[in-house]
C-alpha cells in the first residue's frame, strides 16, 4: 500500500514548480539507512500535499485486487476519506461483501456495470480471429464456440 500512497503523492508533486521540503526531508532521512518511508509517513505526506490544492480527485482502481490482510483495504479508503472535503474519491471494483462494508456508513454512490453476453462473446471472437490464439483454433468453429461460450457463461457479466 505505501506504493499505491506514494503513486497518489508522486502525481500531486509533479503538479508542484518546487520539490516539497517534506519529500527532501523524507528522502534524507530513509536514504542512509536504505530504508522506505513508513506508512503513517507515506500518509502524512500524502495529506500535506492534498491542503496544496482546492480540490483532488483520488481514482482507485480495482480495489477488490489490493489484498485484504490486516485491514489494508479499509485503512487505505479510511485514510483517504480523512482528507475530506477536498479529496473526492472514486473507486472501482468487482463485487466483494467486505468492500461493500467498507463503504456501507457512506452516502457514496454506487453503480453496478456490467459487460452484456453479446458484447463479451464480440470482444472474445475478435480476440481470436485477430490475436495469438488464431493459430491454435484456426478455424473450427466448434472449438471457437466452447472457448466463448465458456468464458461468457463464467463472466457473469464481468469484463474481461
Amino acid at each position: 500500500m505505501p506504493n499505491l500512497i506514494a503513486s497518489v503523492v508522486q502525481q500531486l508533486i509533479q503538479r508542484r514548480t518546487v520539490m516539497p521540503e517534506e519529500l527532501n526531508r523524507l528522502h534524507k532521512a530513509h536514504i542512509h539507512e536504505r530504508t522506505r518511508p513508513s506508512l503513517k509517513e507515506c500518509f502524512d505526506l500524502l495529506q500535506s500535499q492534498v491542503l496544496l490544492f482546492t480540490k483532488t480527485f483520488v481514482v482507485i482502481d480495482a480495489l477488490d485486487e489490493l489484498p485484504e490482510s490486516n485491514g489494508t483495504r479499509a485503512r487505505l479508503i479510511a485514510e483517504i476519506q480523512k482528507l475530506r472535503p477536498t479529496v473526492h474519491l472514486l473507486v472501482t471494483s468487482r463485487y466483494d461483501a467486505s468492500i461493500e462494508s467498507i463503504f456501507q456508513t457512506e452516502d457514496a454512490a454506487r453503480i453496478e456495470i456490467l459487460a452484456r453476453d453479446e458484447d463479451v462473446k464480440g470482444y472474445l471472437e475478435s480476440r481470436i480471429e485477430h490475436g495469438r490464439l488464431k493459430r491454435n483454433v484456426g478455424n473450427d468453429r466448434e472449438l471457437r464456440n466452447l472457448i466463448t461460450d465458456t468464458i461468457v457463461a463464467n463472466a457473469r457479466g464481468m469484463y474481461v
